[in-house]
């Protein structure tokens, strides 16, 4: 819907349901000066909450607290092409990368 100065007003979108309700907004992490991330292969979210963000940037594995502050990253010169990133009910997080030849896709698993 316009505003008075004829451009789009944000209107904020509450998506999901019952206690699942989440809002999208584009400024939640706090992503430090000098990083940055790319192409999002796959989120994840361990039992404290942490938002593992497993990315095709310089710094693959990014990781923040549920407020959006940057905690840590790792994983640098290990993963080309991020894909994908769950955690099993174990806790460890299983990592999976797309196949950049005709092999088939690498699979990681990793105690955070």
């Amino acid at each position: 819907m316009p505003n008075d100065g004829g451009t789009l007003k944000k209107v904020p979108a509450i998506h999901g349901a019952g206690e699942y309700q989440y809002q999208i907004t584009n400024d939640w992490p706090k992503v430090p000066p000098g990083m940055q991330w790319r192409e999002v292969g796959s989120v994840a979210v361990d039992d404290n909450d942490q938002v593992y963000v497993f990315n095709r940037g310089p710094h693959p594995m990014m990781v923040f607290d549920r407020e959006g502050n940057f905690l840590r990253s790792w994983g640098e010169g290990l993963f080309p092409r991020p894909h994908g990133a769950h955690f099993a009910p174990d806790g460890m997080l299983y990592l999976t990368m797309m196949a950049t030849t005709r092999s088939a896709n690498a699979r990681w698993r990793v105690k955070c």
